[in-house]
C-alpha cells in the first residue's frame, strides 16, 4: 500500500496547463436499487480536501497495522482506503460506505449531505475516540443545582473537564465547536450551559424571517451568512429546562471554535439557486463570549450545492485553484464568485487561518 503522499498545501502547477490532482469519487454499484449518491460523494470529495482531513489520513497510515486489526473501525478503515486511493490519483469507490449509510437510515430516508456527513463524523469520532476516564459520570453535566447552573466559570470548567476526560480524537480535536448556552428567565434568573457541535446548522427559512423581522429595510436583500450567525446566538424563545417556563430567553455564544468550520444550510424546500451571500473569508470574532480574546478568521475551502436537477456537486480549493467536481466531470472554476455562487448552498467548509 502507497502511503498517501499527495501534500495539498505543496501543490503546485503550471499556469498553462492547470490539471486537478484528484479523480472524482464514484459509486461503481447500484445499491438496492439506489444510485442517487451524488450527496455523498459531493460531501466526501470536499471532505478529502482539507489539508486537516488529509493530515488526519497520513496519521492513520503510520498506524495502519492497529486499524486493520480492530474490528470497531470499519468506517474508519473504509474512509481511510477511499481517501488513500484518492491522494495516490487512483478512482476512489464509495458503494461499500454508500451501504451502511444507506441500510442505516432504511433505503435513504435522510438523502442530504448534512444527514450524511454527521453520522460519518460522529462515528469516526466514536471509533477514534481515546477515552481517558471510561467510568465518567455523565449525569454531572444534567443534574446540576440552580445555584451552579448561574455560575459560568462552574459550568464552563465543568464541561471543560468533561470533554478532557471523554473526548480525545482528531474530531474532538478539529472539528468540535463549544457553545455556551445561556438562558435568561423570569423565574430561574441567568443560567449557563455548554456544549459541542460537529457542525453548525442553519434554517434558512427561519432566519430570513427573524432577519426581516429586526430588519425590515433588508427584506429585499440576500440573506448573508453574518446574518445567519446573528440569528444563530441571538436571544430566542425557549422553554426553561429548570422551571419550565416557556418565556426564557436563550443566547448562544462560541467559546471555541474548530479549526474545521463546517456549517450546514438547510431548509423546508429546496431553492435550486444561491439564496445565501457567503464571502470567502470572514472571521468570528464577532460571535465569541465576552470577555474572551479572539482572532479567529477562516477561509473557504469546498462548497457542497444543488442544482436544480437535484444533483449535488462540490466545489474545492486546491492550493489557490477551484475546481467543481461534478458526477464523472471535473471542471476548473472561472470567475470563481459567480461560480460558487450560482446553486443552492448545503454544506460550507471553513479552515481556520493560522
Amino acid at each position: 500500500m502507497q502511503m498517501p503522499f499527495f501534500n495539498i498545501m505543496n501543490f503546485n502547477q503550471n499556469m498553462n496547463n492547470i490539471k486537478c490532482p484528484f479523480k472524482n469519487i464514484i459509486n461503481s454499484t447500484i445499491i438496492n436499487g439506489i444510485n442517487d449518491s451524488s450527496f455523498i460523494n459531493s460531501t466526501l470529495q470536499s471532505l478529502a480536501c482539507l489539508k486537516y482531513i488529509n493530515q488526519w489520513i497520513k496519521n492513520l497510515f503510520m498506524n495502519i497495522r492497529v486499524i486493520n486489526a480492530n474490528e470497531n473501525m470499519k468506517i474508519t478503515k473504509e474512509i481511510f482506503m477511499l481517501f488513500n486511493a484518492l491522494y495516490n490519483g487512483q478512482i476512489p469507490d464509495s458503494s461499500n460506505l454508500i451501504f451502511q449509510y444507506m441500510n442505516k437510515y432504511e433505503l435513504g430516508n435522510k438523502k442530504d449531505p448534512y444527514h450524511f456527513l454527521f453520522y460519518l463524523i460522529e462515528i469516526l469520532h466514536q471509533e477514534n475516540n481515546a477515552v481517558i476516564n471510561s467510568n465518567y459520570n455523565y449525569s454531572l453535566l444534567s443534574n446540576q443545582s440552580i445555584e451552579n447552573r448561574r455560575n459560568k466559570d462552574y459550568m464552563r470548567n465543568l464541561f471543560k473537564e468533561f470533554l478532557q476526560k471523554t473526548q480525545n480524537s482528531f474530531f474532538s480535536n478539529y472539528s468540535f465547536n463549544i457553545i455556551r448556552n445561556q438562558l435568561n428567565c423570569e423565574n430561574c434568573r441567568e443560567t449557563f450551559y455548554y456544549c459541542y457541535k460537529y457542525i453548525i446548522k442553519f434554517n434558512i427559512d427561519d432566519y430570513i424571517k427573524s432577519r426581516n423581522l429586526a430588519y425590515p429595510e433588508r427584506s429585499n436583500t440576500k440573506l448573508t451568512l453574518e446574518d445567519c450567525f446573528e440569528c444563530y446566538t441571538g436571544g430566542y424563545i425557549e422553554q426553561c429546562k429548570n422551571c419550565g417556563n416557556f418565556r426564557g430567553n436563550k443566547f448562544r455564544s462560541f467559546y471555541m471554535s474548530a479549526k474545521i468550520l463546517i456549517i450546514a444550510l438547510v431548509r423546508e424546500n429546496h431553492t435550486f439557486n444561491c439564496d445565501l451571500d457567503f464571502k470567502n473569508k470572514f472571521s468570528l470574532n464577532d460571535y465569541y463570549e465576552s470577555g474572551i480574546y479572539t482572532n479567529k478568521n477562516y477561509c473557504l475551502k469546498a462548497c457542497v450545492s444543488v442544482n436544480n436537477h437535484g444533483i449535488y456537486f462540490s466545489d474545492v480549493c486546491i492550493n489557490n485553484f477551484w475546481f467543481r467536481f461534478y458526477l464523472q466531470q471535473i471542471s476548473l472554476l472561472g470567475n470563481v464568485n459567480n461560480d460558487i455562487h450560482t446553486f443552492e448552498p448545503q454544506l460550507l467548509f471553513y479552515e481556520m487561518e493560522e
